[in-house]
């Protein structure tokens, strides 16, 4: 069938043009189901952020087609004149902005851990990718990655799918290794002055700081949520993208016009970060996505087929356990299959609001304010020792809650420990020892303070890493700015400093309990907890 242009009603953009040569892509199933796919997890807190992967890619891919044309006319051409087949290049760029998410797992962010091996194991889904790219370079590269290196799970499940259904749209192993690459932020490892132009490509659409993926999800997260304090003006900073030779090496650079742009997008990135998506209802909410997944990926388990894998995401399907076949999984799945499983309470969590539980403070800094400053060091040191112990067992064993059953397990273990005292160093069993009593000191506080109070004798904590702004962000001192007179420079040292982290805690942590309406508690919960130590 031939297809026309197609447009596309945009909240943020106005009306965006999509090529007919992409109408297809967009049309087929597996592009679809990003329509039920939830972009964020923010809609408990900001009851407008209903928005979906479907609205994001085609966003990104309008950002993209912006970008790439202000970048190859502002480039200089005895630079560009390095690039063979650029149009060709120019279109798998394009192809990658629309296809970035095709991969996504449902519930965005929150679900993605699990298409890993262990949840951490990469080492399946890099394998899978180098199979279908069928590129030595890119197989090489992957393997010379530091592990923090590595690309999120979905982006390399989206290069997988985009490769595998979309296949008749690549000519090569180069051009398909390219694809991934921009998808994946993998770069060339290379000094051709062709393999440095496409890594300019490839941080147009995953780099660390700024690129077009960000740039919608800012837009349109500040446009759902409300939380719009901080204006990007997105048509001024991708109209000033080149490439330049900076220190005998091309790279992408922005003309001094887009400073402001720049500092307002990490403004934004910092407040989304700090205020939306560390926020206390929305981390419950993700935590609890996170239990009902694991609950639902172990019942569905059978032999080697999962619910997060690729077969699921396929128009095929995957059949699991209990006669359930699943095929282009998303959330909808999901919330089907935990509402009506009779076995399990977590389908009422989801859905009834009055039975989720409710944190004790609400930011990092009523955190320090509340808790941290009102100890002594070693009160503070001991607290935050307790707590991060509670989340390891969390991970560790079948628990997702501090209540009687834990401190049975844990007392078990002091007990194991002490038997074993003859097999262990002094400085082993010492440790150990404390560790426990550190736990259960709080512990048996929690289930004291819940029976004495009259609520539910049941906690979770969630942690949290202590926010830093995106300025002290390496890859953001690291861009490159033309000024104009062959003056070229990085943004490193043209600041002033933005520095402000707090000291306190490197790390913190949400506390969550029953709140029951009659019964206002927090206050002296946070008293007793401070004190405890």
């Amino acid at each position: 069938m031939m297809h026309t242009d197609k447009k596309f009603k945009d909240p943020i953009y106005g009306y965006i043009d999509v090529p007919s040569e992409y109408v297809d892509i967009i049309d087929s199933s597996q592009f679809q189901r990003l329509r039920r796919i939830a972009q964020t997890g923010y809609s408990p807190l900001f009851s407008s952020a209903l928005h979906n992967r479907f609205v994001h890619s085609i966003g990104v891919f309008h950002l993209g087609r912006i970008a790439i044309d202000h970048l190859l006319e502002n480039t200089e051409d005895h630079i560009k004149n390095e690039l063979t087949q650029k149009e060709r290049y120019k279109k798998l760029f394009l192809l990658a902005t629309l296809l970035h998410d095709v991969g996504h797992s449902p519930f965005s962010h929150t679900g993605e851990r699990y298409y890993l091996k262990n949840q951490s194991d990469y080492s399946e889904l890099h394998n899978d990718l180098i199979s279908y790219v069928d590129d030595a370079d890119l197989s090489r590269d992957i393997e010379q990655l530091d592990k923090t290196s590595y690309a999120n799970p979905h982006e390399i499940m989206s290069a997988i799918i985009g490769i595998s259904i979309y296949k008749d749209l690549f000519n090569s192993s180069n051009e398909r290794a390219f694809f991934a690459r921009c998808i994946t932020g993998y770069l060339y490892e290379t000094d051709t002055y062709e393999k440095q132009i496409l890594n300019c490509f490839i941080v147009l659409l995953n780099s660390d700081v700024i690129d077009v993926d960000k740039l919608d999800y800012l837009l349109r997260d500040a446009y759902t949520t409300g939380f719009d304090t901080i204006k990007i003006d997105y048509e001024r900073l991708l109209s000033a993208l080149k490439i330049v030779s900076y220190k005998n090496k091309l790279v992408l650079a922005y003309k001094k016009s887009a400073i402001s742009v720049i500092e307002n997008v990490i403004y934004a990135r910092d407040a989304e970060k700090k205020w939306i998506q560390r926020h206390p209802v929305i981390m419950y909410e993700c935590r609890l996505i996170e239990m009902i997944i694991e609950y639902i990926s172990k019942i569905t388990q059978k032999g080697e087929d999962s619910l997060f894998s690729y077969k699921a995401l396929s128009v095929d399907g995957v059949s699991l356990a209990n006669n359930l076949n699943i095929r282009l999984l998303c959330d909808d799945d999901i919330v089907f299959l935990i509402k009506n499983d009779k076995n399990s309470k977590l389908g009422d969590l989801l859905l009834n609001r009055k039975n989720r539980m409710h944190p004790l403070w609400k930011s990092e800094a009523e955190y320090n304010a509340v808790i941290m400053r009102n100890m002594s060091e070693s009160a503070g040191d001991s607290f935050q020792s307790a707590l991060s112990d509670i989340v390891a067992l969390f991970k560790d064993t079948s628990f997702d809650y501090i209540d009687e059953s834990l401190l049975d397990y844990i007392l078990a273990e002091k007990e194991r420990v002490e038997e074993s005292k003859n097999q262990l160093s002094e400085l082993t069993y010492k440790s150990q020892i404390a560790t426990k009593e550190r736990l259960i000191k709080l512990v048996r506080f929690l289930m004291s303070f819940a029976k004495e109070h009259g609520i539910e004798k049941r906690f979770m904590v969630i942690p949290s890493d202590s926010f830093n702004t995106g300025f002290d962000i390496k890859s953001f001192n690291n861009i490159v700015v033309d000024f104009g007179n062959n003056n070229i420079s990085r943004l490193n040292g043209l600041f002033t400093s933005y520095e402000g982290s707090c000291d306190l805690s490197k790390r913190y942590y949400y506390i969550y309990y029953c709140r029951k309406d009659d019964i206002e508690v927090a206050s002296e919960l946070c008293k007793g907890l401070c004190g405890l130590f």
